[in-house]
C-alpha cells in the first residue's frame, strides 16, 4: 500500500471562503436600533451573548460580498453533549485509514490468508512422528506356509517415523494458489481503506456544510431581528404598517426555524463522522478549519482517457480481481495436470516400526530401522472424478475472468460518471457566486430604498430570503464539489497525499 497520493491543487474558484466558528465580541443592545444604517452597509450587530461572522469572497473579483453577525436564540435546540471537539481534514483522513470496523475486518481476513499460505507451505515439508507402540497376540495365527498354530507374542517399539510426500499436482499448486489469494485479500484491504477514507471525507464535508449553513442561518436571523425592531419602531411612530411588523415577526420565526434545522444537520453530521471514525458519538465534533474552500485533486477538464488509464493501473479492486484470476488459473492447472503427475513418497517407518528400538519388552530392546519409498498415480472413479474436478475448475476460471471484465467496465463507468459530477459542481460554484453577488446587491438596494422611504418592507424580506438562499447554494456547491473530488480520487484508486 502506498503512503503518497495526489495532493490537492488550487481550484480556479479557490478564493471562495466561509468562516465557520463564532467569535466572542461585546456590543450593546442599542446597536439594534441603528441596524437600518448597518444593513445598508451589509452588516448588523448582535447582543452580548455572542456573534458569528460569515464571509464570502467573490471568485470573480475578490471583493467582499457580505458580512454579518448573529446571536443564537434561546429557542434553538441544545447540543447533544456539553463536550465539543475540533477536528480537521488531515485528522479525519488519518483516523479513517486505521479506525473503521470495515478496515479491522479486512485486516483479519488478511491474517487468515497469511495463515492459509503458511498451511500450504507446511504441506511441502516432511511430517514427523515421535512416540512408541505396543502390540500383543494370544491364540491361533497362520504362518507364511498357511499352517495354523497356537502362540503368544508381543512387540514394543520406541522411536520415530517420518514421511516426505511431493505432490506436484496438489501441494505445490495449492501453495502457489494460496499466495495469489493472499495478495488478492491484501488488495481488498487497500480497497476498503480507500473507500472508508472517501466516506470519512464525505462525512467531514457534510459537517463543514452544516456548520457553514448554521452561520448563514444565524446571519439571517440577525437581519430578521434587526428588521423586526425597525418595523416595530416604525409602527410605534405611526410611519409604518402593522402588516409590515407582522411580516417581520413571521420572518424571525422562519429564521429561527431555519437555524434549528441547520444545527440539527450539523449535529447529525457530527454523529455520522464520529461513527465512521469510531469516536464517541456523544461528543460534538466541529471543523477546525475556519473557511470552506474548494479542494481539487483533478482538474474538472482532465481528459477522460487519462483518468481511465490511472484507474486501470492503480485501482486495488482490479488488482485483486487479477490475483483471483491467477489463483483460479493455478487451480485449473492443478485439476487438469495433477492426475498425470505422480506423487512421490519416502519415509522412515512402516510395519509397526521406524527409526528406533524394538523388542518384546523394555529389557530386550534392540536397534531397528525401517525405510520405504514409493511412487503412485491415483484415478478416482476410473478417472471420472478427476474429469469432473477439471471441468469445475475451468468453469471457476471463466467465471473469475468474467467477473474481472465486469469490474473493469464498472470502474470505467464510475470514473466517467464521477468526472461529470465534478465538472457540473465546478460550474455550479461559479453560478452560485454570481447568484450570491446579485442577491447581495439586491438586498442592499432594497434596504436603502426602505431607509429612504421609497421601498416596501416586503421587498426587503424577499431580498433577504433570496440572499440566504444564494449563500446556502454557495456552501452546498463547494461542499458537493469537494466530496465529488474525493469520490473521483477513490474511483481512480488513489489516496490523498498525507
Amino acid at each position: 500500500m502506498r503512503d503518497q497520493g495526489p495532493r490537492p491543487a488550487m481550484h480556479p474558484l479557490a478564493a471562495v471562503s466561509v468562516p465557520l466558528r463564532r467569535r466572542r465580541d461585546a456590543s450593546s443592545l442599542t446597536a439594534l436600533a441603528s441596524c437600518a444604517l448597518v444593513l445598508v452597509a451589509g452588516a448588523c450587530a448582535a447582543n452580548e451573548e455572542g456573534r458569528s461572522r460569515y464571509r464570502l469572497r467573490s471568485a470573480l473579483d475578490g471583493s467582499e460580498l457580505a458580512v454579518g453577525t448573529a446571536r443564537i436564540p434561546g429557542a434553538t435546540v441544545a447540543p447533544l453533549a456539553s463536550v465539543t471537539l475540533p477536528i480537521d481534514l488531515p485528522t479525519v483522513l488519518a483516523l479513517s485509514g486505521e479506525q473503521p470496523n470495515a478496515i479491522r475486518f479486512a485486516r483479519e481476513r488478511l491474517a487468515e490468508a497469511d495463515a492459509q499460505v503458511t498451511a500450504a507451505t507446511a504441506s511441502l515439508l516432511p511430517s514427523l512422528v515421535v512416540g512408541g507402540s505396543f502390540s500383543r497376540h494370544n491364540g491361533v495365527i497362520q504362518d507364511v506356509a498357511g499352517k495354523f498354530f497356537d502362540t503368544t507374542r508381543q512387540a514394543f517399539f520406541l522411536g520415530g517415523t517420518g514421511e516426505v510426500s511431493l505432490d506436484m499436482g496438489g501441494s505445490i499448486f495449492s501453495y502457489l494458489r494460496e499466495r495469489q489469494r493472499r495478495e488478492a485479500v491484501a488488495e481488498d484491504l487497500e480497497s476498503v481503506t480507500q473507500e472508508r477514507i472517501a466516506a470519512a471525507a464525505r462525512a467531514y464535508f457534510e459537517l463543514v456544510g452544516g456548520e457553514a449553513n448554521g452561520a448563514i442561518a444565524r446571519e439571517t436571523l440577525d437581519h430578521a431581528r434587526a428588521f423586526q425592531a425597525i418595523a416595530a419602531s416604525r409602527e410605534r411612530n405611526k410611519v409604518g404598517l402593522t402588516v409590515d411588523r407582522l411580516r417581520a415577526d413571521a420572518e424571525v420565526a422562519r429564521a429561527r426555524q431555519a437555524l434549528i434545522v441547520a444545527e440539527e444537520r450539523a449535529r447529525i453530521a457530527s454523529i455520522r463522522l464520529a461513527t465512521i471514525l469510531r469516536l464517541d458519538a456523544k461528543v460534538t465534533l466541529y471543523p477546525a478549519e475556519k473557511e470552506v474552500r474548494p479542494i481539487t485533486f483533478f482538474s474538472p477538464e482532465t481528459a477522460p482517457d487519462q483518468l481511465i488509464a490511472t484507474a486501470l493501473e492503480n485501482h486495488p479492486d482490479l488488482r485483486s480481481a487479477a490475483r483471483r484470476v491467477q489463483a483460479a488459473d493455478l487451480e485449473s492447472d492443478a485439476a487438469h495436470l495433477g492426475p498425470f503427475i505422480p506423487v512421490v513418497r519416502a519415509g522412515v517407518g512402516g510395519l509397526n516400526g521406524g527409526l528406533g528400538y524394538s523388542g518384546a519388552h523394555f529389557g530386550t530392546l534392540e536397534g531397528r530401522e525401517d525405510y520405504y519409498a514409493g511412487i503412485e498415480l491415483r484415478l478416482t472413479g476410473l478417472g471420472f472424478g478427476e474429469y469432473a474436478r477439471a471441468k469445475a475448475a475451468g468453469a471457476r476460471l471463466r467465471a473469475e475472468t468474467v467477473r474481472a471484465d465486469d469490474l473493469r467496465e464498472r470502474i470505467i463507468a464510475d470514473v466517467l460518471e464521477t468526472r461529470e459530477v465534478v465538472r457540473a459542481r465546478s460550474a455550479a460554484i461559479g453560478v452560485a457566486l454570481e447568484e450570491l453577488h446579485a442577491a447581495d446587491e439586491a438586498r442592499k438596494i432594497a434596504e436603502k430604498r426602505l431607509d429612504q422611504g421609497f421601498g416596501l418592507a416586503i421587498e426587503v424580506l424577499a431580498a433577504e430570503e433570496e440572499r440566504t438562499r444564494a449563500a446556502t447554494h454557495v456552501v452546498d456547491t463547494i461542499v458537493g464539489y469537494n466530496a465529488a473530488q474525493y469520490q473521483l480520487l477513490n474511483r481512480v484508486g488513489e489516496r490523498p497525499g498525507r
